[in-house]
C-alpha cells in the first residue's frame, strides 16, 4: 500500500475491513469516497527493521540510490558523482528484477553497486540516506527513521505526477534530491 495515489480508479470501493499502512491512506480513501469506518492502520512487520541488530553488518553508506528502472541511469550516476565530489560515500542498489545489470556496470564502479544478495533490511539499516522516486523501500526507510530523498532531478515529470497524485511520502518530512546536490 506504499504506492497508492489519489487516483479515480480507487474510488468508491467497499470492504468490511481494509488494512492500510498509515493514517494517510484513511484520509486518501475518504477523499476517494470509499466506505468509511472500515480501515485498520497497521504497519506490516516485513517493513519494520531491527536497526540495532543490523547496523554495522555492512559498511555505512551516506547515500544509497534504490534503482527501479533503466532510462535515467546516466542521470542517477551524475547525481551520485556530485555527492561523491562533496566527500560522501554512495552506492546504487539494483532492482533484482528490473535493473539492466550491463548498463548498471557500465555507469557505476563495481564497488558502488550493492549486491542484491544483501537483504533489503540490512541495506536500509546501513544507509544514512535512501534515494529513489517512488519505492516501498523509501517508505521502509521512513518507518525506520532513515532519511529518505525523493528524486526530483532525474525524474522531473514523474515527480510532478506523484506530487499531483498525492504520493504519501511527499506529505511526510523529507528532502528532494535537488536539495542535497
Amino acid at each position: 500500500m506504499a504506492k497508492n495515489f489519489f487516483y479515480i480508479r480507487d474510488s468508491f470501493f467497499r470492504f468490511t475491513k481494509c488494512f492500510v499502512w498509515d493514517e494517510y491512506y484513511v484520509e486518501l480513501f475518504k477523499k476517494l469516497r470509499a466506505t468509511e469506518n472500515v480501515f485498520v492502520v497497521e504497519k506490516p512487520q516485513s517493513l519494520v527493521i531491527d536497526m540495532d541488530q543490523l547496523k554495522g553488518t555492512i559498511p555505512l553508506i551516506d547515500y544509497k540510490y534504490i534503482l527501479f528502472e533503466n532510462t535515467q541511469l546516466a542521470g542517477v550516476a551524475n547525481s551520485l558523482n556530485i555527492l561523491k565530489s562533496k566527500g560522501y560515500t554512495v552506492k546504487v542498489r539494483p532492482h533484482p528484477a528490473y535493473s539492466n545489470m550491463e548498463k548498471v556496470k557500465e555507469l557505476f564502479p563495481n564497488d558502488e553497486i550493492e549486491d542484491c544478495s544483501v537483504p533489503i533490511q540490512t541495506s536500509v539499516a546501513c544507509s544514512m540516506n535512501v534515494i529513489s522516486l517512488c519505492s516501498t523501500v523509501l517508505y521502509q526507510a521512513y518507518l525506520n527513521g532513515v532519511n529518505y530523498i525523493i528524486d526530483d532531478v532525474n525524474y522531473k515529470n514523474e515527480y510532478q505526477r506523484i506530487k499531483d497524485q498525492e504520493y504519501i511520502l511527499i506529505s511526510k518530512p523529507h528532502k528532494n534530491l535537488s536539495d542535497v546536490i
